[in-house]
């Protein structure tokens, strides 16, 4: 899992940026609805997902129960709560 990118506190990810696997996988559940632009001084960055809708596809789909990943470097990730306040 990578950490946030804040663009005028906006937490995003880019899809582009992301390890090959996590970036293949996310790719094939990505639905136009959860992409964002966003808009910087040096131009539109199209492939971005806010934090956590990243954070929610990691630990819903892509983390297996084990713990383990699907990324081919047989890593393992500890899951941690993290608190996500509802609106």
């Amino acid at each position: 899992m990578i950490d946030a990118t804040t663009y005028k506190g906006i937490d995003y990810v880019r899809v582009g940026e992301l390890p090959e696997a996590q970036r293949e996988a996310i790719q094939k559940w990505l639905d136009p609805s959860v992409m964002i632009k966003i808009m910087t001084p040096s131009g539109i960055m199209r492939d971005c997902v806010q934090y956590k809708d990243y954070q929610d596809w990691f630990f819903n789909l892509y983390v297996q129960p084990s713990g383990s990943t699907k990324a081919d470097d047989d890593s393992t990730v500890v899951k941690k709560v993290i608190p996500r306040l509802v609106s």
